[in-house]
């Protein structure tokens, strides 16, 4: 069962002689999970790795909503990309209804990069993975440079701007009666 879902026990409140029992009706209510997020029958986590686990491999447990503990191994060969999702088939939560039918646990990845390289693992990396070829600038082109941000502020600041502009030329005012018309030829 799902938050907000009810179950009522017919005639199992308190009984008194000559009254007829009441119903008991208990209404359930989700609480949110440190690591997972219930989707109806499926569950989704989200698991960070390092950048060398997503190339190379990992393996990592998970204490299950029973107390089971999952050992999880990646797939040999497999380089996971930020924002891939893996399942785990069958670990969801049971169907309200049929208890046979199990939902999946899906596990989103994230993967960090480190913030910096130093020379040596730079030259390391180009030694391993090919390196990309330079875009030629077309002719006249000038050159950008890319700054790191912090979104949100970015979005902030922009609304903010936006919020309290004027719009431009509203000392202008058009007189509709002196417009030009356009005529056909």
């Amino acid at each position: 069962m799902k938050g907000g879902d009810q179950k009522t026990f017919t005639r199992e409140a308190n009984e008194s002689p000559n009254l007829v029992a009441g119903d008991v009706v208990v209404i359930f209510e989700e609480q949110e999970h440190k690591y997972f997020k219930r989707e109806g029958v499926h569950l989704r986590m989200r698991k960070r790795i390092t950048l060398i686990e997503a190339l190379l491999g990992f393996q990592f447990v998970v204490r299950h909503l029973d107390d089971r503990i999952l050992l999880v191994k990646s797939e040999p060969g497999v380089v996971y990309r930020p924002g891939d999702v893996k399942a785990i088939m069958e670990e969801g939560m049971p169907a309200h209804r049929d208890p046979f039918t199990t939902g999946n646990l899906y596990i989103e990845i994230e993967v960090e990069f480190p913030r910096k390289l130093t020379e040596d693992q730079a030259k390391m990396f180009a030694r391993i993975f090919p390196v990309p070829r330079g875009v030629p600038a077309a002719n006249g082109a000038q050159e950008a440079k890319l700054v790191s941000v912090d979104i949100e502020q970015e979005r902030r600041k922009f609304q903010y701007i936006e919020n309290s502009r004027k719009p431009a030329y509203s000392e202008d005012r058009v007189d509709e009666s002196d417009q030009t018309q356009c005529r056909t030829q």
